[in-house]
């Protein structure tokens, strides 16, 4: 036995090793935890939680700030479009109970996401807000990603707890 076969005996068992664990999540059907999509998760939760906590702030619920800004957005809209019926058929005679259920949707699609508290139940809510966002007119490309990440969430198992794995399967 030579060099070169002491070599690749070494670096055939070192590379054994360092698969193991990936090899025995995969049997165990785990699946494995990339650090950056934790890091995505926690800030895509930290937003929407600074959304609805400002929405806190500013008095969004108790105030008629939203029927103020959906009216604004309403004279910019065509007359004829679907969002301007969207916003004076629904959204204006509806704006108090829209800013309770967008101001703790928003604040629970962030604990839900950072908290990594059932995200698939938040990520049905955050497409839900963002959708309504959306056809209310107030749609723009920044939007997309708001949208696009949840249903990766949803279409994935990825989740650590039990209740996201149950609902994943």
């Amino acid at each position: 036995m030579g060099v070169k076969d002491n070599y690749l005996m070494e670096v055939t068992f070192l590379s054994e090793v360092a698969l193991r664990p990936r090899l025995q999540a995969l049997k165990q059907k785990e699946p494995l935890i990339n650090p950056w999509s934790i890091r995505v998760r926690k800030c895509y939760g930290a937003y929407f939680f600074l959304a609805g906590s400002f929405k806190l702030v500013t008095g969004l619920l108790w105030s008629r700030s939203l029927e103020r800004m959906f009216a604004e957005r309403l004279m910019q809209l065509e007359p004829q479009s679907f969002a301007a019926d969207y916003l004076s058929e629904f959204a204006i005679p509806m704006a108090y109970p829209i800013a309770y259920i967008l101001t703790i949707g928003e604040l629970l699609v962030g604990i839900s996401f950072y908290r990594d508290l059932v995200i698939h139940w938040g990520a049905l809510l955050a497409i839900f807000i963002t959708l309504n966002i959306a056809i209310g007119g107030f749609f723009n490309p920044i939007i997309l990603p708001f949208i696009f990440y949840p249903i990766t969430v949803l279409m994935t198992r990825f989740s650590s707890t039990k209740i996201d794995k149950e609902i994943s399967q």
